[in-house]
């Protein structure tokens, strides 16, 4: 059993949010992006801790926190009070029930639900309530009667509201399935506290105190409350179940034992003396009145959740009454010793597993406080594993809080435009679940093993190809203009690995509505170009350029031939060998007389496509009879955020004469010789911007990375 989704409304910058929860959950954002009030916002759904003016985004509408909860069994539902059970028991569907904390706007809190019920207001019970309210008689009866006349001769017959009820829900019942739909309805039990059982227990871990914030101070696990979750483990022992069979003889001792119906009295003689010369008085004013005692016995959860936690730092005192610092660390080895007691503790029988293993949902902020980077891994690795039986959400500025596996869901939050007239911006969510979606997880677990994990908490990405690129574009736009500082600007430059990857990268960051660009060489255009994600426009330029290239090449004239490095470059491809392999079969089957396919006979067509690559990326280098094509498609791909260099790869805008044994050696030997803007621009060549003016290719490039 656990949250599947929530949908926040009107909460602080939470105007309109709805995303999914898994068994741990990642949130990430800029500063005051909304990832305390989303964490908040899961608390409420079960503490219902009042709100003030300041907690609404717009004050003259309700806040309404809705939950859907998952996995509903009969072990869940005999959490709740017998009262109260078979009314709950017939709001869940497919194992499932939405609750909804909602919030009128003086702050009053109430806990709702949703149920399928008739579309047509005067078919639901809310409505039948009002309408009955107050009257009796013939009043009741003609207003019957005049809402519901298809049974006004059944109407004549009711005396009371209870039969009027009792009508209207018979005619539901026989209502089509298409006359129903979501609604949001009271609780049938009335009583709040008859459900919040079904909701996990918060445990909400703050960043630092923040006195002005009074429902994040509210919200705040004790650290007794915390100690609690790791006692229950002792709970389940042997020692500590004789304990509890204690504490049952002790109730008989003092108090009448009512159990399938029937009473028994085994309380010691000195009680049931007490009792009956109180019983004594009573009946001398009344008569027919019973008095009964009952003294609540000792509880071992509750002698476990009043456990405090001392500290002794030159002066003996609670923990909460010490520094953050020292706070996070007892914080840290609580958890870190729920992991390990948990794992070494015998698992609790199915009968009596929704009792010894209460739920919890641990709301962590900025577990990263306080800790460096190997610590930061080992907490992470501990909420991981406490994942796996309790749901965990964190808010994090961290790469070290999220990965491919133990993360099941991510939310990156930004603020967005305002969601009404003359309001602040309100929080956009855009999450991706790694566990419904495999392609994402892929695509994550590549991302985070690369070390560019860092990116997701920037406001935007640039993506080249390799380390070489890296070095040398981010010391090049520092020597143009000290304000295109990467870092300073927040700014991440990520390196795909090759230019097959640009496209899945691209994608899978803007899932997260990160805005992404693309630095790449110029044979992209002539190898895997789609992979660049290019507009309708430039795909059109593309085919232009490429047949003007193609008709050069058909020509002749001037284009050399491959060397020999070229062609080990060519046939060392996996792609090349692969080809290679499957036309030598074909071959066979030719020599045989056996018929081919035409997919197969393609095989041999794509076996010289490299060759042809290489000669179309030597024609748009060096032909300038195809310049005022090429020049058109990279003004296309530069208005969408794809920058593709003109004169070739990265090493061609080096200083003439950098030399170096490796990629990564010249990159840096060619920072050496950058100084200035100068030295920077004498490297690259002059193209005209989108209004026809002559500028560096450079300053094109950065002007629009580091656009606001």
């Amino acid at each position: 059993m656990r949250i599947k989704t929530v949908k926040v409304e009107n909460f602080r910058s939470l105007y309109q949010l709805e995303v999914p929860l898994s068994q741990f959950v990642c949130v990430v954002g800029h500063n005051n992006s909304g990832k305390s009030s989303l964490l908040i916002a899961l608390s409420l759904l079960r503490s219902g801790t009042k709100l003030t003016p300041s907690d609404y985004y717009d004050p003259s509408k309700d806040a309404a926190i809705t939950a859907v909860i998952e996995g509903i069994d009969e072990d869940a539902l005999n959490l709740l009070g017998e009262e109260h059970r078979d009314r709950i028991r017939a709001l869940v569907l497919n194992s499932g029930l939405t609750l909804v904390r909602r919030y009128s706007p003086d702050g009053t809190p109430s806990l709702r639900c949703v149920v399928n019920a008739p579309t047509e207001p005067r078919f639901q019970d809310e409505y039948v309530s009002d309408l009955v309210k107050g009257k009796k008689g013939p009043e009741l009866r003609s207003t019957m009667a005049a809402v519901y006349p298809e049974v006004a001769d059944q109407v004549e017959a009711m005396a009371t509201q209870a039969a009027c009820h009792e009508l209207v829900a018979k005619m539901a019942r026989n209502l089509p399935p298409e006359s129903f739909s979501s609604h949001e309805i009271p609780l049938p039990t009335g009583i709040a506290n008859s459900v919040v059982a079904l909701l996990p227990e918060p445990i909400y871990i703050h960043a630092v105190n923040d006195i002005s914030d009074q429902i994040k101070t509210k919200e705040a696990a004790s650290f007794g409350k915390i100690l609690k979750i790791l006692l229950d483990l002792i709970a389940q022992t042997e020692q500590m179940t004789d304990v509890t069979n204690s504490f049952e003889r002790l109730n008989r001792m003092l108090n009448v034992v009512r159990s399938g119906g029937q009473t028994v009295d085994e309380r010691m003689p000195e009680v049931r003396g007490v009792e009956a010369t109180l019983h004594t008085y009573l009946k001398e004013q009344f008569r027919d009145v019973k008095l009964e005692i009952d003294i609540p016995p000792p509880d071992l959860r509750t002698i476990l959740g009043a456990a405090r936690i001392f500290v002794d730092d030159g002066i003996r005192d609670v923990v909460e009454t010490k520094g953050d610092g020292l706070k996070r660390a007892v914080t840290f080895a609580l958890l870190r010793t729920y992991v390990d007691l948990h794992a070494h503790m015998p698992r609790a029988s199915a009968e009596s597993k929704a009792i010894n293993n209460p739920r919890y949902l641990f709301l962590f902020e900025e577990p990263e406080l306080y800790l460096h980077p190997e610590a930061q891994r080992i907490l992470y690795d501990a909420l991981v594993e406490i994942s796996r039986d309790q749901q965990v959400c964190v808010s994090t500025h961290s790469p070290y809080f999220f990965s491919a596996h133990g993360t099941g869901t991510f939310i990156r939050l930004r603020k967005d435009r305002p969601a009404l007239v003359g309001f602040p911006p309100a929080s956009a969510a855009h999450p991706v679940d790694l566990l419904q979606d495999l392609s994402k997880r892929d695509a994550f677990q590549i991302i985070c093993y690369e070390a560019n994990s860092a990116a997701f908490f920037c406001r935007r990405i640039v993506l080249v190809e390799g380390d070489c690129d890296v070095i040398y574009l981010t010391h090049v736009a520092r020597a143009l203009n000290r304000a295109w500082d990467f870092d300073q600007r927040n700014i991440a430059v990520v390196r795909v690995g090759g230019k097959g990857n640009f496209g899945r990268y691209r994608k899978f960051f803007n899932c997260f509505d990160v805005d992404v660009r693309i630095i790449a060489d110029l044979d992209a255009i002539v190898d895997q170009f789609e992979k660049l994600g290019p507009d309708e426009e430039s795909s059109r330029l593309h085919t232009l350029v490429m047949q003007r290239a193609d008709a050069l090449i058909q020509n002749g004239t001037g284009i050399p031939e491959l060397n020999r490095d070229q062609i080990e470059g060519i046939t060392a491809q996996r792609r090349f060998r692969e080809r290679y392999n499957r036309c030598k079969g074909v071959a066979a089957k030719i020599a045989l007389g056996s018929d081919t396919t035409p997919e197969e006979l393609r095989d041999f067509s794509e076996l010289f496509l490299p060759e042809r690559n290489y000669m179309r990326a030597w024609v748009l280098r060096n032909c300038g009879s195809v310049r005022t094509e090429k020049e058109a498609l990279l003004r296309a791909l530069r208005a969408s955020g794809i920058h593709v260099l003109s004169g070739g790869s990265i090493e061609d805008y080096h200083p003439a004469g950098t030399t170096g044994e490796d990629k990564p050696t010249r990159a840096l030997a060619a920072c050496s010789r950058i100084g200035s803007r100068a030295d920077a621009v004498a490297c690259c060549p002059v193209l005209a911007d989108p209004s026809g003016i002559p500028r560096p290719e450079f300053d094109l490039i950065f002007d629009d990375i580091f656009a606001r």
